[in-house]
């Protein structure tokens, strides 16, 4: 995949659930809990992330100054995330649990996905 459609597909991601916290707003919420709950989801999850991290970085480990870097630094933080869930998924749930039990917390994420979601498509379309 080029740079472009990998911002693109995680832009239009990013604003689907911008879109859904707006639609739905305590789905999320409900989704973590159960979710949290449930060690083999929380282990595919992870075991889903860890690949499309690994993945995105070996054929996208590129550090320039351009919006390639916003692609690597992505796959990183994918892998980074399944590494966690899978060698801590206690302390991962707990951490994640604090924020999203925190309504600032929960307001400031949805801020946040709606403008990665946008920077990203932007990206994608330079």
């Amino acid at each position: 995949m080029t740079d472009n459609q990998i911002l693109r597909l995680f832009g239009i991601f990013y604003l689907c659930i911008a879109i859904n916290n707006v639609l739905n707003p305590d789905y999320y919420k409900r989704f973590f809990e159960s979710f949290s709950n449930e060690r083999f989801g929380m282990f595919l999850s992870g075991m889903i992330a860890l690949i499309i991290g690994y993945v995105m970085i070996v054929n996208h480990n590129i550090w320039e100054f351009s919006k390639t870097v916003v692609v690597t630094i992505t796959g990183w933080l994918i892998l980074l995330k399944g590494v966690l869930i899978l060698a801590v998924p206690d302390t991962f749930t707990r951490i994640s649990s604090r924020v999203v039990g925190q309504k600032r917390s929960i307001r400031l994420y949805r801020i946040m996905i709606f403008v990665i979601g946008l920077i990203f498509l932007t990206l994608s379309l330079l």
